[in-house]
């Protein structure tokens, strides 16, 4: 019954931050293209070695919301929880931009090999404008060979709902026994962003 009670109160800021993340408009960025970006955007790495992914947002005007979501191949990687107490495989918000007052998604799947981040800010917050950091998560390589992480859709807004035209940037990982990046120039053979 609380937890019913307790929805009824939360439900009319979920839809009001989802109207947030909703566009009428498009704005543009600040100074040059803004970004939307997977770091680091490429490297070589052994079977099982653990790296820290940053998902980063660049050159972005008035931001006051994002809904981010990357694909990975389960297969090869793996997302590292980074709250065991709470159900599922939950990624790190970060505050180094947008505030995360509401957090609405921090969730991997390893079975789908899908992340999916989506935040907006509140009053009294302020939009920002810049670049920064907005989530991390540990990602475990698993099988050997190359791949990506790919930014499979974002949307960032400002605080009047309208979106913010963004391109944005993948990362390629390659996976070895070793370490040891292939012989060949593999890596300009995927191709990054779109």
């Amino acid at each position: 019954m609380r937890l019913l009670a307790y929805s009824k109160h939360l439900l009319p800021t979920i839809f009001l931050a989802l109207a947030v993340l909703s566009s009428p408009g498009l704005v543009r960025g600040a100074d040059g293209d803004v970004v939307v970006r997977v770091m680091p955007f490429e490297g070589s790495y052994r079977q099982g070695e653990e790296i820290t992914v940053e998902v980063w947002v660049e050159n972005v005007a008035q931001l006051y919301g994002a809904d981010i979501s990357l694909r990975f191949d389960p297969t090869r990687f793996s997302v590292l929880d980074a709250d065991p107490i709470r159900p599922g495989v939950q990624i790190t918000p970060s505050s180094s931009l947008l505030s995360p007052d509401m957090v609405i998604r921090r969730e991997a799947d390893n079975g789908s090999g899908q992340v999916w981040y989506a935040v907006t800010q509140l009053n009294p917050s302020a939009p920002v404008s810049g670049s920064g950091m907005l989530f991390s998560f540990r990602l475990q390589m698993k099988l050997a060979g190359l791949d990506v992480v790919r930014v499979e859709s974002q949307q960032l807004a400002t605080r009047d709902g309208d979106l913010i035209q963004a391109n944005t940037r993948d990362a390629r990982y390659w996976i070895s026994v070793n370490g040891e990046s292939p012989k060949i120039a593999i890596f300009s053979l995927v191709p990054v962003g779109h």
